[in-house]
């Protein structure tokens, strides 16, 4: 059931390697907020030092108005590439944005560590993260006996960040024709992958994610309906629900969430709707715990050996597989936008990027960028 192995550990990439590639995403990000403002500046290079980012910028005619505008979207710019603040500097008759670093947390697995030594996964099949030998252990989400997930355990052992990563390694190979995902956070946990292609539902609040609970029945009902009149259609697209502290999702909506979630963890498999849920609470959940196939529970962050994104699986007649899941930033999330944006036709690019309602970065192959150690 659980795929343990399967694709031997690949050489890691460098590290000034995989910061290039990182800049040139972030670099893609800021200049698609630029032209959705329809701002007339673009990146004519870059710096990649230790802590910081710097974006060099090229003014059309360099006009005050058009600095003032680029610095009154900088708080939207550090939204989009997951930082805290950015700044509009000058210098020796040089503008550019200067975006801070963020430093992963101690002892960390990072995502794009965990994507290449796992390779590509098999279709339908997710990562769950590491074992102790090096191997990745996958979670194949077509398999009825593990179509669902539970992850639980004391706060700050990496609950919401094992469902980050798991959705981020869908959608680094899956297309959107193929997997969905909807995200039902309660703050802004999920965010960053809300601009993934792949999102079809993004809730912030707990009465939004509830509401998403109940339309997803719907959906349920209607794909049942579908497949029984017409067996041999064209399936549609599969589905991953993340549920971020669903104990009090359930608390806060009752019998109404209950009933849904029920109904997705009984019928969702056979029209192809998937839960990965999250709780510090699973004794408040009762009688739906067992309804999860598939669990998996986290290193309290107060043991003594405790590391970040320490997990063990619990499943039924599987011996349990201790694991590190990946600490996923911001710019994994801008990388895997970036590349299945880099995917598509050119001219359908630009033709969408024309459109005021979408916000498609057109590659950029006359950029400058240089590496500071």
């Amino acid at each position: 059931m659980l795929l343990r192995g399967g694709v031997p550990p690949v050489a890691r990439s460098k590290a000034t390697a995989r910061g290039m590639v990182e800049l040139h995403a972030d670099a893609d990000q800021i200049e698609a907020i630029l032209r959705h403002y329809q701002v007339d500046a673009r990146i004519d290079g870059g710096l990649l030092g230790p802590n910081v980012i710097r974006f060099h910028l090229r003014l059309n005619g360099r006009s005050e108005a058009t600095l003032a505008c680029i610095d009154a979207l900088t708080p939207e710019i550090a939204r989009a590439l997951g930082r805290p603040s950015c700044r509009l500097r000058t210098r020796d008759g040089v503008v550019f944005l200067e975006v801070p670093r963020l430093p992963p947390p101690a002892n960390a697995l990072l995502f794009g560590d965990l994507s290449a030594r796992a390779g590509e996964p098999p279709a339908d099949t997710a990562i769950l993260g590491l074992i102790g030998d090096g191997r990745p252990l996958l979670w194949r989400l077509s398999n009825p006996a593990i179509s669902h997930v539970l992850v639980y355990g004391a706060q700050g052992c990496g609950k919401t960040t094992l469902l980050q990563a798991l959705a981020l390694s869908l959608a680094q190979v899956q297309p959107a024709r193929r997997w969905r995902l909807v995200l039902l956070g309660t703050r802004d946990e999920f965010a960053s992958l809300a601009a993934l292609p792949h999102t079809w539902g993004h809730s912030t609040s707990r009465e939004a994610a509830i509401g998403w609970l109940v339309r997803l029945t719907t959906e349920l009902e209607r794909r049942l309906a579908e497949r029984q009149g017409h067996p041999t259609i064209e399936p549609l697209p599969r589905v991953l629900v993340l549920v971020d502290e669903a104990a009090s999702l359930a608390a806060l909506g009752g019998v109404t969430v209950r009933v849904a979630l029920a109904r997705l963890l009984a019928q969702g498999p056979d029209a192809g709707l998937h839960v990965a849920a999250a709780t510090a609470e699973p004794d408040a959940l009762g009688h739906l715990v067992p309804a999860f196939p598939l669990r998996v529970v986290g290193q309290s962050p107060s043991s003594v050996d405790w590391k970040c994104g320490q997990f063990s699986t619990v499943a039924d007649g599987v011996e349990p597989v201790r694991f590190r899941a990946a600490w996923v930033s911001p710019r994994d999330v801008a990388l895997t936008i970036a590349r299945w944006q880099r995917r598509r036709p050119r001219v359908a690019a630009r033709e969408v990027a024309e459109s005021e309602s979408q916000l498609v970065p057109e590659m950029i192959l006359s950029r400058r960028v240089r590496c500071r150690a």
